[in-house]
């Protein structure tokens, strides 16, 4: 019988980084490098006079599978301003691909961003928005949809942060917490209440319905974990509202930091 250390040995080496850049035949505008110091998420930086960029990665990615280097590679090419024809095809696209390579992240059994030890009690009071509580929303998407069996910490991301994601982190006693994170863009007035519900019920079903590998991938949004999604009362509407409306409150929050400086 095959031991689990011995299923988790991929077959091929990954492609290294200088490779899958090659296959987008781009060698010469964009270079990866390993920030040590960089815990959380990716970044892209574009010389101002070249036009070459620079995709600046946390250790932990350095070793991911050729599927999230693609992703990343394609992130960092991709075009920061576009025709208004082209505007929501690059958007989607683009967190498309964040929330690959955040599903990727995600799946990492304590991955280097996620071994740091931290006070729960810490996060108790960074719940209330300008409009949401979040313990409320929390709290009521979990009796509504999971039975009230799910335990989470839950805050709101930065003042202009457009991604909500999950994750484990580790308390001073050793035991896994689960912490919610909703997007800084969701903490606005005009945000109604069936998208914060949605956004929620979508991060919550990441911990009901964990990722899994199969054939050596990881799966973030298997089958399961999509019919569960469509189920939930405002699916359909949150993902339309989220299309045509969200883009208009980040150009708005946008616009009104502009006129502060």
């Amino acid at each position: 019988m095959e031991t689990a250390s011995q299923l988790s040995l991929p077959l091929f080496a990954p492609l290294a980084f200088e490779e899958v850049i090659a296959q987008k035949h781009v060698a010469d505008g964009l270079t990866v490098v390993v920030n040590k110091r960089l815990q959380r998420g990716w970044q892209v930086r574009t010389h101002p006079s070249s036009g070459r960029r620079q995709l600046i990665i946390p250790p932990y990615l350095a070793d991911a599978p050729d599927e999230i280097k693609l992703c990343l590679v394609e992130w960092a090419l991709l075009p920061w301003r576009a025709v208004r024809a082209r505007k929501t095809a690059l958007r989607d696209k683009r967190r498309t691909l964040e929330r690959q390579v955040w599903g990727y992240i995600e799946s990492l059994p304590l991955s280097p961003h996620r071994r740091s030890r931290f006070n729960a009690v810490r996060f108790s009071g960074e719940t209330t928005g300008t409009t949401w509580d979040l313990r409320e929303v929390f709290d009521s998407v979990n009796a509504a949809w999971f039975g009230g069996t799910l335990t989470a910490l839950v805050r709101w991301g930065g003042v202009s942060s457009k991604t909500s994601y999950h994750t484990s982190k580790t308390d001073a006693a050793g035991a896994k917490i689960d912490l919610i994170t909703i997007a800084g863009i969701y903490n606005h007035p005009n945000v109604p209440r069936f998208a914060i519900e949605a956004i929620m019920h979508h991060e919550m079903l990441h911990i009901a319905i964990p990722p899994y590998r199969k054939n050596g991938r990881a799966v973030i949004h298997g089958r399961e974990f999509k019919v569960a999604e469509q189920k939930f009362a405002w699916y359909h509407r949150w993902r339309t509202w989220e299309r045509d409306e969200l883009p208009l409150l980040m150009k708005r929050r946008w616009f009104r930091r502009l006129l502060k400086k």
